[in-house]
């Protein structure tokens, strides 16, 4: 069975950085989302990000360097 999707928020706990920067790593590509949109007649677009945890595991390890 497949985990559910995480939160921008929960994302931002789990590395330890603000909920802006993980929707501007996510906007750049580096940081793989689901990304929903919704539409409601009159109202403005809005757009909701989910992540896969083990997408942010791999995000973890390929980022992770020894200096």
């Amino acid at each position: 069975m497949e985990k559910p999707l995480l939160r921008p928020s929960e994302i931002s706990q789990m590395l330890n950085i603000s909920a802006s920067y993980v929707y501007k790593l996510a906007d750049s590509g580096f940081l793989p989302c689901v990304r929903f949109s919704i539409s409601e007649k009159g109202k403005r677009k809005k757009e909701t990000l989910r992540f896969k945890e083990a997408d942010i595991k791999n995000f973890i390890a390929d980022s992770y360097s020894i200096t």
